[in-house]
């Protein structure tokens, strides 16, 4: 007899998969990319010494089957795609000081 055995964490929803993080040195922050289902995903950012998240954005038109990846710069971060079939795309953010709102 043969038993079949599921991974249902890897398809449920309720779960949030990493999909790169890098480190901002100036700022301190740890920046996160992740999917939190097949259509969103969402960009955070934490404080290195508390691992409090200080700001997130979330990302509609998520590509599961894409790679994604993820870069900061002192007030930049950059969000690559590279899709199934190999074409690239990005999307740039920037972050603004309180007296910019």
């Amino acid at each position: 007899m043969k038993q079949r055995k599921s991974n249902s964490y890897n398809t449920s929803p309720a779960y949030e998969t990493i999909q790169d993080v890098d480190y901002e040195d100036e700022l301190d922050l740890l920046v996160l990319l992740s999917s939190l289902d097949s259509d969103h995903g969402r960009i955070g950012l934490y404080d290195n010494q508390t691992g409090i998240c200080i700001k997130e954005t979330f990302i509609k038109d998520w590509d599961q089957d894409s790679c994604h990846s993820i870069m900061m710069e002192q007030n930049v971060i950059l969000h690559i795609i590279k899709s199934p079939s190999g074409m690239f795309s990005a999307h740039l953010y920037r972050l603004k000081t309180k007296g910019e709102m």
